[in-house]
């Protein structure tokens, strides 16, 4: 059922539509169809996150699935916190190739996207049970294949670098990107399984 005083917020169709807007720039990325800049998909992300965070202290947890708003400041902060480390990469202060391998990673990390965009519908809507399974499924790619995917990118960006000063906040994008892929998704993979398995019975 829909809920009206929910749904016609602002901020929260700013947070659907962003993320449903960066999961179409990062697929567009990923599957090569077209380049997407780096600067453009920065740009939405911030949008997005931000509207999010600001939709927590509205008092409106905008993921379905979260019960405390301290979990999206969290998430959310973390994840902004590590994405700053790519800004100079627009500023074309690094080589072509190295541009092109932070751009796949952000592009990687941020089609989980479509995720976000499903439980915000999830506030507003009672979700028929295959577009539970579908998210769960999907969360759990995210959690594993991608994120195996997405750590090989990372490991060759670290490669390529240098021991200069413009290069230090791409080794703190690549450790930070690392952290969070090895500290917090194999818990949450088992928590999407865990669920799945829940829908099933």
């Amino acid at each position: 059922m829909f809920n009206n005083n929910i749904m016609k917020t602002s901020v929260l169709k700013l947070s659907f539509f962003g993320h449903i807007l960066i999961f179409l720039f990062t697929l567009t990325n990923t599957l090569k169809i077209k380049k997407i800049s780096t600067s453009k998909l920065l740009l939405i992300i911030y949008i997005t996150y931000i509207s999010d965070i600001i939709s927590c202290y509205q008092g409106i947890i905008p993921f379905y699935r979260c019960k405390q708003t301290k979990d999206i400041y969290i998430h959310h902060i973390g994840a902004l916190s590590i994405l700053t480390m790519s800004l100079p990469s627009i500023f074309n202060v690094y080589p072509k190739n190295i541009y092109n391998i932070v751009n796949n990673i952000i592009s990687n990390a941020f089609i989980s996207s479509l995720n976000e965009a499903i439980m915000i519908l999830g506030v507003s809507y009672h979700l028929p049970i295959y577009v539970k399974k579908f998210e769960l499924l999907f969360k759990m790619y995210i959690f594993s294949i991608n994120a195996l995917i997405n750590s090989k990118n990372i490991y060759y960006l670290s490669s390529l670098l240098g021991y200069k000063y413009k290069d230090i906040p791409l080794y703190f994008l690549c450790l930070g990107s690392f952290s969070m892929y090895y500290s917090l998704y194999p818990s949450l993979f088992r928590k999407s399984v865990y669920k799945y398995k829940q829908l099933l019975i």
